[in-house]
């Protein structure tokens, strides 16, 4: 809009009408007749006044019209400095807009109502937050629901965020100090009762126990391994401060972290993997000392994870001990001093007995035993049901007793056996007192005076067991050697030889010969034994075998056993032991010497002694100028060769192609010399399409 409009009004012009954007209402000028001086036709010169508060068209022949602001009724004037871009906006103002207008999302006519809502099942259709959406005490109901897992947002009391370095989410419990990694721990909220009053803190990370319920809270004081009581119902450690008689979290599962867990606290050295017990010896305490029964009840309280005095973490996992009696399969009552636990089959239960009650009689005290070793006395007598071996020195008397407790069995190999036993038996004084009595088998017979005879000698012969007769048979006094059976014939030139035979007695030397053969030599005695010679082995000495003797005795050089010696192998000088890729040998093929390989030692191989070389290579592209098929792309990370801006070629184009073309104009020549259906090119901002109404038919370029 001008500052000045310039209107020509002519006599006959009884009004004048002009539009005063961006409203239609129409400003009526009357014509005003001159005064003085004039008369007829003439021209009035119209010019504004500007204000804060409105502006003033002045009539240089009548009087001026003010023309005030705008209101939410009327048109009026303005006080911004509009752009095109805004003039065009505001013409598009649809007609009867308002303003300041209370829209109602269930209205269905009104000022209030909302035209064109778009449809909605289910969801809130709000993406690009840039404040908190607070629905009050309405819920959210979701299929899922997906956290961002970079938040950067700070926590308060009943957050919920995603840890990405825990893998879970986590939730700022009541007090603001403890987070609940969910999915990880599991925590309570319990009353400090411990007596006397003390503080639980996070730091000192106590381990406490239940002691009862107050206000519907467990009430807690310490646990100590030291009996039953104080132990058995550790619930978990502290994880924040918790006044006497106040509320507070404790951890009965999961990881407690940012302690200190080098094990100073205790006055130990903790390390990671450390398995962690309730301390027998202060309440509240942990360590890593394992306690036997001896020393307290064992209960598991979890284990470090990470050693360290500011950032330490342990993972709390509590196994408590188990009591004998506190298992579903034993029952213990009364128990007493020396008693046991025994199996049950009729009640399926272990029970403590008197070893009495088990055996079913009362065993005897040590001294009342037979010992297995030790010199012991057995007084009275006893009765063996069973055989009774008895260790002697060397070797074992083994007693079979069988029916009414007799004997029937004797084993060993120094005492007699039973069946030796029962020769003397009915021996009615000592049997050494009979054998001196006895005539020696040693010695001349004795006592035999009433056998005597005269003339010859007579022959002694036993006729019955025991009795000795004189036999007067004169066989004996004409049976001279020749009347012996043997071999041969007697006479005065032959002898008895020890097998039975008749020989002649050869007197002066024992000629001896020799008989070969091809395994064997006999050498034949004429007065004895003839000896046989075997041959030779690898140990005993003896005969050569004779294609032994042919090839070592014969050195003629005619016969065919001869065997020519200088083309045998003769060790050569020794050479320092190693490990060489190369060796150098003679030619009687013993290694002379090692060394590694060197270039020239490999031949050369040409591309058909490699299997397939010569096919994979023709499937590959060369180097210079190649010729791709299917998709080529360039290794990440990799860059290509620019092109010279114009080419028009089938060669591969990199970024730096692109962007030189894209400046020179290019790609708009391009598109302006193809056949192409828009008629209009546009350049705009961002932010400009992204607020314009798309036109089908013009091509936008969008600019940074």
């Amino acid at each position: 809009m001008a500052d000045i409009i310039d209107i020509d009004v002519f006599q006959t012009v009884t009004s004048v009408s002009f539009e005063v954007e961006p409203n239609t209402n129409i400003i009526n000028i009357n014509k005003v007749t001159s005064t003085g001086g004039g008369g007829g036709g003439g021209v009035t010169n119209l010019s504004t006044t500007q204000t804060a508060t409105d502006f003033t068209i002045n009539s240089d022949t009548g009087d001026d019209a003010l023309v005030p602001l705008g209101n939410g009724t009327l048109a009026g004037a303005t006080l911004n400095n509009y752009t095109t871009t805004e003039k065009n906006k505001l013409a598009g103002i649809a007609s009867g807009a308002e303003v300041n207008v209370n829209a109602d999302w269930n209205a269905t006519s009104g000022d209030a109502q909302i035209l064109n809502k778009p449809t909605l099942t289910g969801f809130v259709p709000y993406t690009g937050a840039t404040t908190n959406v607070d629905l009050g005490e309405y819920e959210i109901k979701a299929g899922q629901v997906t956290l961002d897992i970079t938040p950067t947002g700070t926590a308060v009391v009943g957050t919920t965020q995603w840890n990405d370095a825990l893998g879970s989410s986590e939730t700022t419990l009541k007090g603001g100090t403890v987070i609940l990694k969910n999915g990880v721990d599991l925590v309570a909220r319990v009353v400090n009762k411990v007596v006397p009053n003390t503080t639980l803190t996070k730091a000192a990370y106590q381990a406490v126990r239940v002691s009862g319920a107050t206000g519907q809270r467990l009430s807690v004081e310490l646990a100590q391994g030291d009996e039953d009581l104080n132990s058995a119902d550790t619930i978990g450690l502290v994880t924040e401060t918790i006044a006497t008689n106040q509320e507070g979290f404790i951890i009965t599962m999961g990881q407690i972290e940012n302690i200190n867990t080098t094990g100073s606290l205790q006055s130990e050295t903790w390390v990671d993997g450390d398995v962690l017990y309730l301390s027998p010896t202060v309440a509240g305490r942990l360590t890593n000392i394992k306690p036997t029964g001896a020393t307290g009840h064992i209960v598991v309280i979890g284990y470090v994870e990470y050693a360290h005095a500011v950032n330490g973490k342990i993972y709390v996992k509590i196994m408590n001990g188990w009591e004998l009696d506190e298992l579903h399969n034993v029952f213990i009552d009364n128990a007493l001093a020396n008693e046991g636990l025994f199996y049950e089959t009729s009640t399926q239960l272990w029970k403590n007995k008197p070893i009495s009650t088990v055996l079913g009689y009362t065993p005897a005290n040590d001294a009342s035993v037979v010992h297995l070793t030790g010199s012991e006395t057995i007084a009275g007598t006893k009765t063996f049901s069973s055989n009774i071996i008895i260790p002697a020195t060397g070797s074992e008397l083994i007693l079979s007793v069988g029916s009414g407790g007799i004997v029937n069995g004797l084993t060993t190999t120094t005492y007699p056996s039973l069946t030796e036993l029962t020769y003397v038996k009915g021996v009615t004084s000592a049997i050494q007192t009979q054998l001196n009595s006895k005539q020696a088998s040693s010695a001349n017979l004795t006592g035999l005076s009433a056998l005597s005879y005269s003339g010859f000698v007579p022959f002694v012969r036993m006729s019955s067991p025991g009795v000795f007769t004189l036999d007067t048979s004169t066989y004996l006094t004409s049976v001279g050697i020749a009347n012996l059976t043997a071999t041969g014939t007697p006479s005065a030139t032959t002898y008895l030889r020890g097998d039975n035979t008749w020989a002649t007695v050869i007197s002066g030397a024992t000629n001896l010969t020799y008989t070969p053969s091809p395994t064997n030599g006999i050498v034949v005695s004429d007065t004895g034994t003839d000896a046989t010679l075997p041959l030779a082995d690898g140990t005993n000495a003896g005969l050569l075998k004779p294609a032994k003797f042919t090839v070592l005795e014969n050195t003629s050089g005619t016969n065919t056993g001869d065997q020519d010696l200088s083309n045998l192998v003769v060790k050569n000088a020794d050479i320092t032991a190693a490990t060489n890729t190369k060796i150098t040998y003679d030619a009687k093929g013993l290694v002379t010497a090692g060394t590694s390989l060197i270039a020239t030692d490999i031949p050369t191989i040409t591309q058909a002694q490699v299997t397939n070389l010569t096919t994979d290579l023709a499937a590959k592209a060369p180097l210079a100028s190649p010729t791709f098929t299917g998709t080529p792309s360039l290794p990440t990370g990799t860059t290509g060769v620019t092109q010279t801006a114009g080419d028009n070629t089938t060669k591969l184009a990199t970024t730096a192609f692109v962007t030189t073309a894209v400046s020179a104009g290019g790609i708009t020549r391009s598109l302006q010399e193809a056949t192409y259906t828009t008629n209009k090119i546009a350049t705009v901002t961002a932010a400009e399409y992204a607020a314009l109404t798309k036109d089908a038919n013009t091509l936008y370029f969008i600019t940074a």
